[in-house]
């Protein structure tokens, strides 16, 4: 048996013996919800302002392969959609725009120059969702760079007519942070 076979063959005999035939009883699988934690502390400087995700027709981004997203400014109190994403989680979409990072390259997801981005949604300064990933930012045209599509899965939890706040922050591939929050309110 070669190494290759070999180290198959003990994953599957590992993975056979840690699942349970239909029948056999409960079993434990440790929880995976972890309790509520607080938002972040303010932001210093306002170096990234937060806005809606739009389509060009102006309408909230939900996701389809064909949209076209754009940055749409947010201001404070006003509202950002929850909407039904492809694979019908609630969530609300954002944006965000800034200059003077390395921007990464918007075409390639995965693509490890791009700058990390952490979005919380805070109610009452406890947590409620998060989307944390690499996103490549793109030339707006008039000097800043912005990404659209920054789609925080709220779990379920009913936030339509809620008054949140979003905390965002940004570390570009050269180590520079930008942050960034928004007092907003969720809206069907």
């Amino acid at each position: 048996m070669t190494g290759v076979a070999a180290g198959l063959a003990v994953a599957c005999a590992a993975l056979a013996a840690g699942c349970a035939a239909p029948g056999d009883g409960p079993v434990d699988v440790p929880a995976v919800d972890a309790p509520p934690r607080d938002a972040p502390p303010p932001c210093p400087a306002r170096t990234l302002e937060l806005g809606r995700c739009a389509t060009e027709a102006g309408g909230p981004c939900r996701g389809t392969l064909d949209e076209v997203r754009r940055f749409e400014p947010l201001s404070a109190g006003g509202e950002v959609a929850v909407v039904s994403g492809p694979q019908g989680s609630a969530m609300l979409v954002f944006a965000a725009r800034t200059d003077g990072i390395v921007a990464g390259d918007p075409a390639d997801p995965v693509n490890p120059n791009n700058p990390l981005v952490e979005l919380v949604v805070a109610r009452d300064g406890v947590e409620v969702a998060i989307y944390r990933g690499r996103v490549g930012f793109r030339d707006d045209g008039a000097g800043r760079l912005f990404a659209a599509g920054l789609f925080v899965i709220t779990e379920g939890e009913e936030l339509a007519g809620v008054a949140l706040v979003a905390h965002g922050r940004l570390t570009d591939a050269a180590g520079a942070g930008r942050c960034g929050e928004i007092d907003f309110v969720a809206a069907r």
